[in-house]
């Protein structure tokens, strides 16, 4: 389904627009980061909490293989609150669909301010 090559293209991307979320949050007042603006996660602050802790992902991409890719990953689920297996290609791409969802809410919040992030279209970013 996917490669150890989009996952580091992917990656690559995530960290550039997470780069240009805290760039723009950082020109905010901090309550204007923490005012509840209806997203999933309240405020600008939430969403970049929530999204905060995939900043390492390049580190993770760069040591994915095939083989792992390829393979099944077994986890208990505290929001199904069971056993879960699922091929770990498929959660890669989940992962970086969520991620999609979230950079969205990210780029809204401060748009909506006045702080500009540039475009996010990955064939127009450079990585």
């Amino acid at each position: 389904m996917i490669t150890p090559a989009y996952v580091q293209k992917m990656a690559a991307h995530n960290a550039e627009m997470n780069r240009r979320w805290h760039a723009a949050a950082s020109r905010l007042t901090d309550a204007q980061r923490k005012q509840d603006r209806s997203a999933f996660f309240g405020s600008l602050h939430g969403t970049l909490c929530h999204i905060l802790w995939a900043d390492r992902l390049v580190a993770w991409a760069a040591a994915v293989t095939q083989d792992w890719l390829d393979s099944e990953l077994v986890w208990f689920s505290g929001s199904v609150q069971r056993e879960l297996t699922q091929k770990r290609d498929l959660l890669g791409v989940h992962w970086f669909n969520h991620q999609t969802h979230h950079r969205g809410q990210a780029h809204a919040l401060p748009s909506a301010l006045g702080q500009a992030t540039g475009d996010t279209d990955l064939p127009f970013v450079k990585l």
